[in-house]
């Protein structure tokens, strides 16, 4: 007997899952997912497989600080429902954008998540991180999607 979708998925991989995501037909269903996010199917689609591999990195202890990815994310000019950066200069195949990125998911997620706390004091306690090797602008903390 095989067991349900819904246990399959809990231990996927982000990579299964991305893969799963992208092989889906253009059907409604989809589309409707995506649209949960506030943004469009392709960018969905996208934002899980650079995540993935953001994932990957991690996974191998590879470097993250100052690290060009080697696929770009694609930045929405807007979301349907939530906030989003202004910046629109920002480089995408650096972290800020990914970083970004994660908190715009988790909001639509779950909104009482503190990743945007834990990177504020990162930076607080830790002065020799340099936010700019991490692409972040230096108007960073005045964009909505960081208050």
């Amino acid at each position: 007997m095989r067991p349900p979708a819904w246990m399959s998925l809990e231990v996927a991989t982000l990579t299964t899952l991305s893969k799963l995501f992208q092989n889906l037909s253009r059907s409604p269903e989809k589309k409707m997912v995506a649209k949960s996010f506030g943004i469009d199917f392709l960018i969905l689609e996208n934002w899980m497989h650079v995540l993935s591999n953001v994932r990957n990195i991690c996974a191998h202890h590879s470097r993250l600080y100052n690290r060009t990815l080697s696929q770009s994310l694609v930045l929405p000019a807007y979301t349907f429902h939530n906030k989003w950066i202004t910046n629109t200069t920002i480089d995408n195949s650096k972290m800020y954008a990914v970083i970004c990125t994660v908190i715009y998911l988790l909001d639509r997620i779950n909104n009482s998540h503190d990743l945007r706390i834990r990177i504020h004091e990162l930076f607080s306690r830790y002065p020799i991180v340099n936010p700019a090797l991490l692409n972040f602008p230096t108007n960073w903390k005045d964009e909505p999607l960081w208050k």
